[in-house]
């Protein structure tokens, strides 16, 4: 499965228009064991640790001079793995 999501331009995060691109996929082994595998922003597009005006979309104020708000970046890409077995008392 996957997902994209496009978000436009003058966002809640003060960044410029970008696309996140999701994957996972699941394996059944058996019925009682599964494979997970999930993959996160493989765009990998305006990631940081902290806000900062480095990705900033740059507003013009009523004076006409720029200013540069803070931006919050977007998470590093990640990859979850998790291996689920359900072990069954009789």
């Amino acid at each position: 499965m996957g997902n994209a999501v496009y978000v436009s331009g003058n966002n809640d995060h003060n960044l410029p228009a970008y696309m996140q691109v999701n994957v996972g996929a699941e394996k059944a082994f058996s019925p009682n064991a599964t494979l997970d595998l999930v993959a996160v922003n493989l765009t990998h597009q305006y990631v940081g640790l902290f806000t900062s005006s480095r990705y900033a979309v740059p507003q013009l104020t009523q004076s006409g001079v720029f200013y540069f708000p803070n931006a919050a970046p977007l998470s590093q890409p990640d990859l979850f793995l998790r291996f689920t077995l359900i072990l069954e008392h009789q």
